[in-house]
């Protein structure tokens, strides 16, 4: 007789699977079949066998149905899992085998989609800067609160003139206010209100392990404004324009490959400005906003690896080097108000200092400020010629000519600190404060974990500190004021260089694991 015809999976199948060493997981697979081969896709909640929470959404490929009998692979971030199992019931009602993930073995069954008993949304209480976008995620249990994936879920936003939200879930910022939206599948629904805020209300730009995020001046109001692995933003002297450094591979402990981009204020005109095979980093804007000085090189490299300040046009043209190539590095640039000169710090190998240098704008007429024994890094020059800079792991601050009877430590015995930004007014420097050292100091990409923002008085006082987590805070960029009449503004001319909507720097769904900054 003629091989049984193979059986029909095609559909929604919820399951769960347990493993030797102990994971438990629960998910939903799609399986898309045509006669006896099938893939599709998955969705998973569990630790992924490595102890910390996640979800997880992959694909199905290699299926293969031979009567009852079934074989599969599931791939996802890199990794896949083998699965064979038995179809049981007429029409199926049950899948019952086992798997193969690497070294670990276990077994797993399945059933028929279920319907969804219950619906939540994260975050429960969103908020997002008008211009940009904020992802939503559904998350679907069934009656015994386990959860459910691979439905189709119905958004929508009961004022759209505030917020808009895809079928995805991704929610744009309108206008200033507050809306309702509404995640809803089978019978369920369930409503978050999302509050659009303009980003002049949240001047305070900093890098967090979720991206670069913005608040209030007093810590209050912090939201994700891009995604991970986007760092180091520096806005124009209009406001106008944000200058960010994106990491390709991500790493916060390597930097081999990472490129300076643009993006507007409102989230528009993305703008990929250069593309190097080095690590393109520490953008920084000149007064009149019409270049864009940086450094090119791996500044996590410490052996005889050279890093070099550049200059390019604000669009991304005509891009110089303005340092040598010697042993260690210059990087972090930072210009005088007139726009005539760059500090910047500098190491050498050969002498093992870590020194404030400043030049011309042209590169030339270099002078070492601090000529001194310990580290002098992290320069910011202020609006009215002060230098802030992070000696030893204190702020201080001193002429930019290096007069005026030496150097002020702002932050004695306060703790390790970086990272120092002023404020528009020039009254007040941000910067980064730990307890503990936790980098190979000093590290030019170093993020010290459990690190803070902290604010101090250009004379060290009125200290405050403005966050408290236990992750890290780094590069805070204050928004400037509107400029006065009269001044120059950022150069607005409009490329086709890579013009893309702000969902291209948009932020991920979920919090990432916690980074441990060491080295």
């Amino acid at each position: 007789p003629p091989p049984p015809a193979p059986v029909n999976i095609g559909g929604v199948w919820d399951w769960t699977e347990t493993l030797t060493n102990g994971c438990h997981n629960v998910g939903s697979y799609r399986f898309v079949q045509g006669d006896s081969l099938f893939g599709g896709s998955f969705g998973q909640a569990g630790n992924d066998c490595s102890g910390f929470p996640n979800d997880f959404r992959g694909d199905v490929s290699n299926g293969l149905i031979n009567g009852t009998r079934i074989t599969f692979r599931v791939s996802a971030s890199g990794a896949s899992c083998d699965y064979t199992g038995d179809v049981s019931g007429n029409p199926p009602s049950a899948i019952v085998g086992t798997l193969v993930c690497g070294a670990p073995a276990g077994t797993w069954r399945a059933h028929p989609a279920v319907p969804v008993a219950s619906i939540s949304v994260e975050p429960s209480n969103g908020t997002v800067v008008v211009g940009w976008t904020l992802p939503l995620k559904a998350l679907l249990r069934n009656a015994a609160g386990e959860r459910l994936f691979e439905r189709a879920v119905t958004w929508t936003s009961d004022n759209p003139a505030v917020t808009t939200v895809s079928a995805a879930g991704l929610v744009t910022g309108v206008s200033a206010g507050t809306a309702g939206i509404t995640a809803s599948v089978d019978a369920q629904a369930a409503q978050v209100p999302v509050t659009a805020l303009a980003i002049a209300s949240l001047p305070m730009t900093f890098e967090t392990v979720l991206g670069v995020e913005v608040m209030a001046a007093d810590g209050s109001g912090r939201t994700v404004l891009t995604r991970a692995g986007i760092l180091e933003p520096a806005w124009s002297p209009d406001g106008a324009t944000l200058a960010l450094t994106v990491m390709s591979g991500f790493s916060l402990s390597w930097w081999d490959m990472c490129a300076i981009y643009t993006v507007r204020a409102d989230g528009s005109d993305v703008r990929h400005l250069t593309a190097s095979a080095e690590c393109d980093h520490s953008p920084a804007w000149s007064q009149d906003g019409t270049k864009i000085a940086f450094g090119r090189g791996d500044p996590a490299c410490f052996w005889y690896c050279g890093v070099t300040i550049w200059i390019m046009n604000a669009d991304g043209s005509d891009a110089m080097p303005l340092t040598g190539s010697g042993t260690g590095w210059d990087t972090r640039p930072t210009w005088s108000p007139d726009g005539t000169k760059i500090a910047f710090e500098s190491y050498d190998w050969n002498t093992d200092h870590y020194d404030i240098y400043v030049m011309n704008a042209d590169g030339s007429g270099a002078v070492n400020l601090t000529n001194d024994v310990g580290f002098n890094i992290d320069p910011a020059w202020s609006r009215d010629g002060v230098l802030a800079f992070v000696r030893n792991g204190d702020i201080w601050v001193m002429n930019a000519d290096g007069s005026g009877g030496g150097a002020t430590n702002l932050t004695a015995n306060l703790g390790f600190e970086s990272n120092p930004a002023w404020s528009p007014d020039g009254t007040e420097i941000v910067f980064v404060s730990s307890l503990e050292n936790s980098c190979w100091y000093p590290d030019p990409p170093c993020r010290h974990a459990g690190s803070d923002l902290y604010v101090v008085g250009r004379d060290g006082g009125g200290l405050r500190q403005l966050t408290a987590t236990d992750e890290y805070e780094a590069n805070p960029a204050w928004l400037p004021a509107a400029p006065p009449p009269g001044s120059p503004v950022v150069a607005g001319a409009r490329s086709n260089t890579l013009q893309r909507g702000a969902h291209s720097l948009g932020v991920r769904p979920q919090r990432r694991l916690r980074v441990a900054p060491q080295r």
